[in-house]
């Protein structure tokens, strides 16, 4: 505590020789060798003394030096305290415009937008090739033979349409007709199944006699646009 007491005292000892001597102490450094005219663009030159605690006494010395033990090491400079920040100037005139940059990513899809208006109706379009319906009959004649016995006397006969013609209709007709002494069934009378349309006509009978064959015609009836 006492070497505390005695270190602060000494230090305002030191701050009032300073007072007192500071004059001398620049119109001295102006006579040394030390002295250096500074200027802007030079760093500031820190100068070291030995200050005596007890008279005062000021003796130069370096930066590395050791004072004695009744002395205070001190430092200064030439150049002063930094000064306040100035005032901001004025804004500057605008640059060139800098050069364009990269293409960016490109971005996420954006959302559906809803469903427009609808639009007005067109023209009529011109009308089409006129079309003529042509029909052709085609036959198609089988034997059907007797009855021996059962129905052994049973007869399919078909009729197909020309390429591109549909059927329309059919039938079949027998020879000799149907009578007391010659009698046949019929099992179907249609036409075709499709193909992938219906192509012609098939009929089926069954000759009942066992003394007389029959003759069936079966025809078609076909159209087609022309």
């Amino acid at each position: 505590m006492k070497y505390l007491t005695k270190l602060v005292s000494g230090a305002l000892q030191i701050r009032n020789w300073l007072r007192l001597i500071g004059p001398f102490i620049v119109i001295c450094l102006l006579g040394v060798p030390l002295a250096t005219t500074v200027s802007a663009d030079s760093a500031p030159t820190t100068y070291y003394a030995c200050v005596n605690t007890n008279s005062g006494k000021i003796s130069m010395t370096t930066a590395n030096a050791t004072c004695p033990g009744n002395e205070q090491l001190i430092s200064w400079n030439n150049v002063g305290p930094q000064g306040p920040v100035g005032p901001v100037g004025p804004t500057g005139p605008q640059g060139p415009q800098g050069p364009q940059g990269a293409t960016g990513l490109t971005g996420d899809a954006g959302l559906q937008g809803p469903v427009g208006p609808a639009g007005p109706q067109g023209p009529a379009g011109p009308a089409g090739p006129t079309q003529k319906l042509q029909q052709n009959v085609v036959f198609n004649r089988c034997n059907v033979p007797t009855a021996d016995s059962g129905l052994t006397g049973l007869a399919r006969c078909t009729v197909d349409c020309p390429t591109d013609y549909i059927v329309s209709g059919g039938g079949f007709t027998v020879s000799p007709a149907n009578s007391p002494a010659v009698t046949w069934v019929v099992f179907e009378n249609r036409p075709e199944q499709p193909t992938p349309q219906f192509q012609g006509w098939v009929a089926s009978i069954a000759n009942e006699s066992t003394q007389t064959s029959l003759t069936m015609f079966v025809y078609a009836d076909c159209i087609t646009l022309v």
